[in-house]
């Protein structure tokens, strides 16, 4: 295992372990995962913890996170008494809890979420960025919408960057369009270049969005482009 996934491992530990003290040393009525979380939170919102410092352990704990139900599930089989005595009850209390979960989540999302117009879907693809200036990179994506891209650059762009992109791939062809620098990251010797499409044509986009759903439900890695080198730039104004 990365030692870097075991240093953002260690950071989550850290906040479910505070969130147990404060949860014990004042006896309070949340669980100390609970506490943990909202711990978490409040330090993502201050700066204090970058994204980038969980996001690698975040993202594998939650893709795995089916396996972390089997201790619950396996303990049922001690607990048939209760099911049988109150299982009405737990039946009960489980689907209002599940409905209120998820109404509360639509309402916050409504109100404050700004959500995605476009599925993402993480895929290595060969892509030229160039810019106003002549500068021109040569690199790959991280993931694609039909929205925009996040790109893997030596490069740091500031953002407001005006840019053309070249994205070329065997399952998607080639997609020209004209995009903004929204976010930059810096991570390790390498940025995360998160790049908004401001003019696309609507054949190019609407052949992006459906290969975006087509590889939305997996992880791909498209190998045959990234060897095949990069196209030459033809940038056209749509």
């Amino acid at each position: 295992m990365p030692i870097k996934l075991l240093w953002q491992t260690a950071i989550l530990c850290l906040f479910t372990w505070g969130g147990a003290q404060i949860t014990a040393r004042w006896q309070l009525p949340i669980p100390g995962s609970v506490i943990g979380m909202v711990l978490l939170f409040i330090f993502l919102c201050l700066g204090v913890v970058k994204l980038q410092h969980i996001e690698e352990a975040v993202n594998l704990l939650l893709k795995h996170m089916l396996f972390f139900f089997i201790p619950m599930v396996v303990g049922l089989i001690n607990s048939g008494t209760l099911l049988y005595k109150s299982g009405l009850a737990l039946a009960t209390s489980i689907v209002v809890s599940v409905v209120v979960a998820l109404a509360m989540t639509g309402v916050v999302v409504q109100k404050f979420g700004t959500g995605r117009k476009y599925l993402r879907t993480e895929i290595k693809m060969a892509i030229q960025i160039m810019g106003i200036d002549s500068f021109q990179i040569n690199t790959f994506t991280e993931d694609i919408s039909g929205g925009g891209v996040k790109v893997i650059s030596k490069q740091l762009l500031e953002i407001g960057t005006k840019v053309n992109c070249i994205i070329s791939g065997s399952r998607l062809g080639i997609i020209e369009a004209t995009g903004e620098v929204v976010r930059n990251e810096e991570r390790g010797q390498d940025f995360r270049l998160a790049i908004n499409f401001t003019e696309m044509s609507e054949q190019d986009r609407t052949k992006l969005i459906a290969f975006t759903c087509r590889m939305g439900e997996h992880i791909s890695l498209d190998t045959t482009d990234t060897n095949q080198g990069f196209l030459q730039p033809s940038m056209e104004k749509h």
